[in-house]
């Protein structure tokens, strides 16, 4: 966000959607080594923090998994935030993150109680609307030029 304001003030927005294009680069080869781990050994990750004897052990790592899909979308939504802070924008992110947990609030009980999921329900809901944040965020990225 300092980066963005700052070349965004200065008019400069090739500026600011370069240190944006910067940070979604970052955010995917990040999020790439990360879903990797998190897809390919899930249960020693998970075994950092919670033992594999503990009764929450087999949801937590169907939780852990099911997240993991939306790992990249929550780091690019992330950076979206940040990029429309730089642009001085608190409106445009309070309405995206708005419409994600709105989101999130709806699928909740319906995967979990309704489908019969559970806690990978939970982790669904929760990974579908941080990748409608993600891809709200990009779009909106691309309609100001930031991208």
């Amino acid at each position: 966000a300092p980066l963005v304001a700052k070349t965004a003030g200065a008019g400069d927005i090739d500026g600011a959607s370069k240190r944006v294009a910067e940070a979604l680069f970052l955010a995917n080869v990040l999020g790439a080594v990360g879903t990797a781990l998190l897809v390919l050994r899930p249960s020693t990750l998970l075994n950092i923090v919670l033992p594999s004897t503990a009764p929450a052990a087999p949801y937590a790592l169907r939780y852990l998994q099911l997240r993991s899909i939306s790992l990249i979308p929550a780091l690019l939504s992330s950076i979206g935030f940040a990029a429309f802070r730089g642009l001085l924008d608190n409106i445009t992110p309070l309405k995206v993150s708005l419409a994600s947990n709105l989101l999130n609030l709806i699928l909740d009980p319906i995967l979990i109680f309704t489908a019969h999921m559970g806690v990978a329900g939970a982790a669904l809901a929760t990974a579908v609307s941080e990748i409608f944040s993600g891809v709200t965020y990009m779009c909106l990225m691309m309609r100001k030029r930031l991208l």
